[in-house]
């Protein structure tokens, strides 16, 4: 098994021979599916701020060690939906912000919760923005690093304090993201 380090200044994965290995939303990018060239850059980059900010708060959450006091108002409806979220479905995290990678394949991410719901293993990527069909993919290469079966979700969290569940069931989401992933090596040679 391979060891995989991430440099999170430039958010590259690298094995212990130094070669380096695509990240998942990189690929998903590198084949068009993932496109924010029609986003405004200045709403792109609060976007991509809002989201570290949360899944940073979230992770300090889920870990017991988020001090409530200290967030931003901004960032409370995040968090609050997220509670509803747990509340409601019983949601318990086993994984967290936890990176994984495929030694066949050479790709690697950093997933964002797997746990049980409903006495199932569940596998979730969270979202505070639009959630994508392309999402479906990520969850299944996320899946595809694991050992055994997970119910792959997109939990979207919103502005108003509210959440979403988008569930991925399709079996064909793997065989696309291998695609995707071929093209991408292909692209890159």
């Amino acid at each position: 098994m391979s060891v995989i380090t991430f440099n999170k200044e430039d958010h590259t994965y690298h094995d212990e021979q130094g070669a380096r290995w695509p990240s998942v939303t990189e690929v998903l990018g590198g084949v068009g599916l993932i496109d924010f060239s029609g986003v405004n850059y200045s709403v792109l980059e609060r976007g991509r701020d809002r989201g570290s900010k949360v899944h940073e708060m979230l992770w300090y959450f889920d870990e017991g060690d988020l001090d409530e006091s200290s967030i931003d108002p901004a960032l409370m409806p995040y968090l609050e939906g997220y509670k509803k979220f747990l509340e409601e479905s019983g949601f318990e995290p086993e994984l967290i912000e936890f990176e994984v990678h495929h030694d066949t394949y050479k790709f690697a991410g950093t997933l964002d919760r797997t746990g049980f719901m409903d006495r199932e293993q569940v596998l979730f990527d969270i979202k505070t923005g639009q959630v994508d069909r392309w999402c479906a993919l990520q969850t299944a290469a996320y899946e595809m690093c694991l050992v055994g079966f997970y119910h792959r979700y997109a939990l979207q969290l919103t502005a108003e304090g509210k959440y979403k569940l988008h569930k991925y069931s399709d079996h064909r989401d793997r065989q696309v993201w291998l695609s995707c992933l071929a093209v991408y090596n292909w692209k890159g040679k």
